[in-house]
């Protein structure tokens, strides 16, 4: 669960919409290129998709989020496939948690809620944290996105391209993708989206 999810009075809503939802592509085509076994970090995890998609593929796997009832789901989830003895679990903003070198790190539509201030910090220490041929994967928001002029959403990062390309400079671009239109949230309400859907690896 993002931050953002966490502090809206329906989050609930949102577990329940989210619960047996698949992992999302863009973990799903980072593994493609990740060995089957060495870390993972999940950050903004929520219900644990991603980080059993991670799990079942061989990691270890930390996932990260500061809601304790995300961090129970995806823990119970663990436990109940088998898996937990490779899941380490925290409660706490990812802004703060500490990386170790990862295979793979996935922040799926988890960064844009990260603090303005600390959100190039953070991409900055998610960067350097891949070992060479690690990958990231994840989505920023846009600046077109319908958050960004909308009040009350918690979401605080919004990228032009020029700013993606500056940042994502460097990486391999194993997946791209600038999604701009109509669209829904996980729980069924209308929103226009302008997303970049990103799986990039470390050279």
């Amino acid at each position: 669960m993002t931050p953002g999810e966490q502090q809206n009075p329906h989050w609930n809503d949102y577990y329940a919409a989210t619960e047996t939802r698949p992992p999302r592509d863009t973990v799903l085509k980072a593994l493609q290129h990740t060995p089957n076994d060495g870390r993972g970090f999940d950050l903004g995890c929520g219900v644990g998709h991603d980080a059993i998609a991670m799990l079942r593929h061989g990691l270890r796997v930390t996932a990260v989020d500061q809601s304790e009832e995300a961090i129970t789901r995806t823990r119970r989830q663990a436990q109940d496939l088998g898996l937990d003895a490779r899941l380490t679990t925290i409660v706490q903003p990812f802004e703060r948690v500490a990386l170790e070198p990862a295979e793979l790190i996935n922040a799926a539509y988890s960064l844009p809620f990260c603090a303005l201030d600390a959100f190039e910090p953070l991409w900055a220490r998610i960067i350097a944290s891949l070992r060479p041929g690690g990958i990231f994967a994840g989505q920023f928001f846009g600046v077109n996105d319908q958050w960004a002029t909308e009040p009350g959403h918690h979401a605080n990062v919004f990228l032009s391209r020029p700013r993606v390309d500056e940042l994502t400079a460097g990486l391999e671009r194993l997946h791209f993708n600038e999604f701009e239109g109509d669209g829904t949230t996980a729980t069924g309400k209308p929103r226009y989206w302008h997303l970049y859907h990103m799986v990039l690896r470390r050279m």
